[in-house]
């Protein structure tokens, strides 16, 4: 009987270590885990980020054959009152280039699908600003990076005299365990994309574009 105590005793001894050994497990598991997953989310920033080969618009199915209408299109100003376009805590990155540069390559070639000729010789002028476009990027498990774009367009005609004002704003969020630049720059794409997209779904900017 007491022989029978002791082997109890033995194995419940036993079963308490290997319990212990996969409890100590998990727990440095899970801390090896967490560091990779904080050092995936706390990796540097590079200066600067080039948008200039992303694409915020895609093309209409069936464009128009032929241009029915004629626009002029400037360069948007920089209106950003922070230049930064990735935040990260500390750390920030400035776009290369100029954001009115590449908000207007995409805005001349949506008019173009879309029906219009744009030439400098034209009645109406569109025009504007980028008055926001940034990612704020935030650590923890899951990281985050929230972005936004800001847009005024200005209508001028052929007086020179403004004849509509419209902003745009597109947001995009995203939460995931390991970011990197690259979802920060696709993020900001999204939000730049919707505000584009509001633009040319505006049915009164259109409609006051094509009476001319």
């Amino acid at each position: 009987m007491v022989e029978l105590k002791n082997k109890e005793i033995m194995k419940l001894q036993n079963n308490n270590k290997l319990k212990k050994r996969i409890l100590n497990f998990i727990f440095i598991a899970a801390c090896l885990l967490a560091a990779g997953l904080l050092a995936a989310c706390s990796s540097s920033l590079s200066n600067s980020v080039d948008m200039s080969n992303e694409r915020f618009l895609q093309n209409v199915s069936n464009p128009p054959q032929q241009a029915s209408y004629l626009i002029s299109v400037e360069t948007l100003a920089d209106f950003r009152a922070d230049q930064a376009l990735i935040l990260k805590g500390p750390n920030k990155s400035q776009l290369t280039g100029d954001a009115g540069i590449l908000v207007e390559r995409e805005i001349r070639s949506a008019l173009s699908n879309r029906g219009f000729r744009v030439t400098p010789d034209a009645p109406l002028i569109l025009t504007g600003a980028v008055k926001k476009w940034q990612a704020n990027v935030s650590s923890g498990l899951p990281a985050k990076v929230e972005s936004e774009a800001d847009l005024l367009i200005e209508v001028l005609s052929p007086a020179n005299k403004l004849i509509y004002k419209a902003n745009y704003n597109g947001l995009a969020a995203e939460s995931h365990p390991s970011l990197n630049e690259q979802d920060f720059k696709n993020s900001l794409s999204r939000a730049m994309s919707e505000a584009l997209a509001q633009l040319f779904e505006d049915k009164e900017l259109l409609s006051l574009l094509k009476t001319f």
